[in-house]
């Protein structure tokens, strides 16, 4: 994720994976990787991709500059749950494999993965 950030230019990087169904946001990708926009709660008929937004990001420090403090909200402010468009900053997106952690269940099974010893 880190090579591909580097490589295109971004200014910020998500994470995406595929998604077995896909009930929120999907992510549509440019052939160039670049993110070419977001779908909220998408129709059957506009579901074109299964990518969504795994939760790990990389961001340049100027893409958090117009962020309110902690705690504040700010309608010039980005937020994770609302992507800022993509106009005014090259975002890229790179497609993970591994372990979906979208639930508790599933979280504590992952974190549990990792902290074997085995």
């Amino acid at each position: 994720m880190l090579r591909q950030h580097e490589e295109t230019g971004a200014r910020a990087t998500l994470s995406l994976v595929a998604a077995r169904t896909v009930r929120v946001r999907v992510v549509r990708l440019r052939e160039d990787r670049s993110v070419k926009g977001f779908v909220e709660k998408a129709q059957a008929r506009e579901i074109d991709t299964n990518l969504i937004n795994a939760g790990i990001y990389i961001l340049q420090h100027d893409v958090l500059d117009g962020m309110a403090p902690a705690g504040r909200t700010s309608r010039s402010s980005a937020s994770c749950s609302r992507p800022r468009r993509t106009r005014a900053v090259r975002v890229s997106g790179e497609r993970l494999t591994g372990m979906d952690i979208g639930t508790p269940g599933r979280y504590l099974q992952a974190t549990r993965e990792i902290l074997d010893p085995r």
